[in-house]
């Protein structure tokens, strides 16, 4: 199920090994960056472009990038990206941020 996200507000996710999109709900403006501020499981963060992405689909094997665990607080550019969202290499929660 999709989570609604605030732009510069850092937020709890339980994730799952499917695909939670992020949907930002505070301004209109894009988000650029999402911080991964810590996580008890390895994250991917899924953002594309392209069709074939949905909220509670499976984990894409483009688009995507693997931030463990171990090195977060970590950054990733999501700039120009259409749809955003994140999995957990297995069940787990994390704290993030989306910034402008």
């Amino acid at each position: 199920m999709a989570q609604k996200a605030m732009l510069g507000v850092e937020g709890p996710i339980t994730l799952a090994t499917t695909v939670t999109q992020l949907v930002v709900v505070n301004t209109s403006e894009a988000p650029k960056t999402i911080v991964l501020w810590e996580s008890d499981v390895d994250v991917y963060v899924v953002a594309t472009s392209l069709a074939g992405v949905a909220d509670g689909g499976t984990l894409p094997d483009l688009d995507r990038r693997k931030v463990p665990a171990a090195v977060m607080p970590a950054e990733v550019s999501i700039a120009g990206k259409r749809f955003i969202g994140l999995a957990g290499e297995d069940a787990g929660t994390a704290r993030f941020e989306l910034l402008p």
